[in-house]
């Protein structure tokens, strides 16, 4: 007599018919599936086409996604943009004002030694010019004189102070015709007589005083060969202040007329 099949074993057949009977249900319920063989009650397999798509293909599809990272924001692109722009033209304009900076400080001092040289040689021009004229003023004079033009008067008083009085009196007298001949109050010249240099004057009575006064010391002791006394000397030598004032009196006259 065969035994009975117990409970336990019963239950679990029952289920195992349940589940294949509920997912045949199922699947029926989906109609007809491509992946479903429902002649042989199994899953078939469902045929890929394949794409022509090269692996360059691929890369360029997907390159944006790999390298591409987030958006920068475009107000922030701007503002670098004007900042770079800014401070470029900022450091070309300290270049170009150093540049003239340079340049000025350059043609400056260029002109400044053009300047000095221009001085220098005006000077050098003048100097030679009056030496030239003291040299024509020393030869159109009545004597001979050794001395230069600036020094007739300090080498008067020398041979003043040495008592030498009547070689004073020609130095002192050669002084005060330079000096009137440079400002244009006579005009010296070779075998000039003393009177005509007196008539030159005459527009000034204190010059023909003074002047007249150093002639005839000067013309006793150079052509009469008389001696001079120290203190007629120094009453012609007194005079010297008053001649220079006269002089200069007598061409502001003639300059304002």
């Amino acid at each position: 007599m065969a035994k009975p099949a117990s409970p336990s074993s019963a239950i679990p057949a029952a289920d195992d018919q349940t589940s294949e009977a509920i997912g045949r249900q199922a699947i029926h319920a989906l109609g007809d599936p491509p992946w479903y063989d429902r002649d042989e009650d199994r899953i078939k397999a469902i045929p890929v086409e394949s794409t022509d798509a090269s692996e360059d293909d691929v890369a360029a599809r997907t390159s944006g996604y790999q390298q591409s990272g987030p958006p920068k924001p475009q107000g922030s692109n701007n503002l670098n943009s004007i900042l770079e722009a800014l401070g470029q033209v900022v450091a070309w304009s300290v270049l170009a004002v150093l540049v003239l900076l340079i340049v000025a400080a350059i043609g400056y001092a260029f002109m400044l030694r053009e300047r000095e040289h221009r001085f220098r040689r005006s000077g050098m021009a003048d100097d030679e010019r009056e030496e030239s004229e003291t040299t024509e003023r020393l030869e159109r004079l009545p004597v001979q004189i050794n001395q230069p033009a600036s020094n007739l008067l300090n080498e008067s008083k020398r041979l003043m102070e040495a008592g030498r009085y009547n070689e004073a009196i020609i130095y002192l007298f050669s002084h005060e015709l330079v000096q009137l001949d440079r400002h244009q109050l006579v005009r010296l010249a070779r075998g000039k007589t003393n009177r005509q240099y007196l008539r030159e004057i005459r527009q000034s009575n204190d010059l023909l005083e003074i002047l007249h006064s150093t002639i005839h010391a000067f013309e006793d002791a150079f052509f009469g060969d008389h001696t001079i006394t120290r203190q007629r000397f120094q009453s012609c030598w007194a005079q010297l202040d008053r001649f220079h004032a006269a002089v200069e009196q007598t061409v502001s006259k003639g300059d304002s007329a």
